[in-house]
Order: structure tokens, then C-alpha cells, then sequence
């Protein structure tokens, strides 16, 4: 059976599966002109190669090729490996720093945040995180993400607390 092909008469459209010897005219009218016919078992076939290619096909653009340019005594011009440089660390995740509001209030514009470009009262114990500061002032955010700038005289820096170690020898 999978020799044999299903065919088609153009002439009355009957299909069938010859048996025996190639047929050279429709068993039906007799016409000459047979041709195969698409069934929707080889559509489905198609889609199955098709997702095969496309399963195959980014696994291989990731591999590395195996077959590197090599450079010969008669090439005018020396090879040149150009690798793709390794991604830089811009940043590292370090500890967040908090602190606690001294002063016993400080009003300040927003700068960045929910309330921007309005003002914002922190009171004497509220505690704010630290993301950037200098000598001069730090930019802090409060509890609901705004941002403000302060000067390091109104807070008090909280120190993260240092882990005792887990297994101790004893």
C-alpha cells in the first residue's frame, strides 16, 4: 500500500487506488488525464515537518559552530576572531539602607513618586529607605514611594544587623 498513490481523474474527479500495474486511464470515463491528489492527510503531514523545522531550527542558531575559519598560508589577509564581549556589570544589588526621621517634622517637594511636584511631611520616627545620597543630602523614599531629598543632620542611619553565623563549632 505505500507504493501505490491515491489518484484522480481530471475528467469525473474520481479517485482510487490503482491495483496491480500503474493505471494510464480512469477505471470510470476512460481519460487520460490522471493526476495524485492532495488529501488533507499530507497537509497534516506538512504541519508535523514544518514543527519539526521550526523545534530544530533556534536549537541550532544557540550551538556554537564546530567549524571555525581557518587561516591558510595563501590568504592575504589574517584571520580575525571577533567575539562578542561579555555583558558588564553595571550595577550590584547591595543591602538596602534605611534611616529614621530625627527632626520633628521636615516638609519637602517631592521629587519623584506618587505626589510629584507636591509636598510631603515626614514626622519625628517615620522610617524612610536611603537609595542615593552624598555628603550634603541623601535622596530617601518614604512608604509609599515618594522620593525627597534630606539633609543628613534630620535622620538617623540604621545599620543592617550583622548575621551571626548559622552552624557554630562547638
Amino acid at each position: 500500500m505505500l507504493g501505490k498513490k491515491l489518484l484522480k481523474c481530471r475528467s469525473c474527479r474520481l479517485k482510487w487506488v490503482p491495483k496491480g500495474e500503474p493505471a494510464a486511464t480512469c477505471p470510470a470515463c476512460g481519460g487520460k488525464e490522471i493526476a495524485g491528489t492532495l488529501e488533507l492527510f499530507h497537509v497534516g503531514l506538512g504541519l508535523v515537518v514544518l514543527a519539526g523545522i521550526a523545534w530544530v531550527a533556534p536549537a541550532k542558531a544557540r550551538a556554537p559552530e564546530s567549524a571555525a575559519p581557518v587561516a591558510t598560508k595563501a590568504a592575504a589577509a589574517p584571520v580575525v576572531d571577533t567575539k562578542p564581549a561579555p555583558p558588564k556589570k553595571t550595577h550590584v544589588a547591595a543591602a538596602p539602607r534605611y534611616a529614621v526621621i530625627r527632626a520633628k517634622t521636615i516638609t519637602a517637594h517631592v521629587q519623584r513618586g506618587p505626589a510629584a511636584g507636591h509636598t510631603v511631611t515626614f514626622r519625628r520616627g517615620d522610617k524612610v529607605r536611603i537609595l542615593a545620597g552624598n555628603d550634603r543630602r541623601y535622596l530617601v523614599s518614604d512608604r509609599r514611594g515618594n522620593q525627597v531629598y534630606v539633609t543628613p543632620d534630620k535622620l538617623t542611619l540604621q545599620h543592617p544587623a550583622e548575621k551571626g553565623r548559622r552552624y557554630v563549632q562547638r
